[in-house]
């Protein structure tokens, strides 16, 4: 997505310090939570850095019809938050 890197920057630095973030990321058939609600800067940083590895990563395993992961990451996130 373009500018994606800049926006999130972006993003993190507007937070406050009490605010949590967690990590999610998905592709057309699959979504994967690497960082649980947390204010940790330094654990977001590095679920964001463990992302781009998964992404270059070869060999994805389909668990969902193209195009169902984007909903299931949503409704994972939202049942997440709900949660904590």
């Amino acid at each position: 997505m373009p500018n994606l890197e800049n926006k999130l920057d972006r993003a993190l630095r507007g937070l406050q310090p009490q605010d949590q973030v967690a990590v999610f990321v998905f592709d057309p058939y699959s979504f994967q939570m690497l960082q649980e609600l947390t204010a940790d800067r330094g654990r977001v940083l590095k679920a964001l850095d463990r992302a781009e590895e998964l992404q270059s990563e070869k060999g994805k395993t389909e668990k969902y019809k193209t195009f169902e992961a984007l909903p299931n990451a949503l409704l994972a996130g939202v049942r997440h938050v709900q949660g904590r």
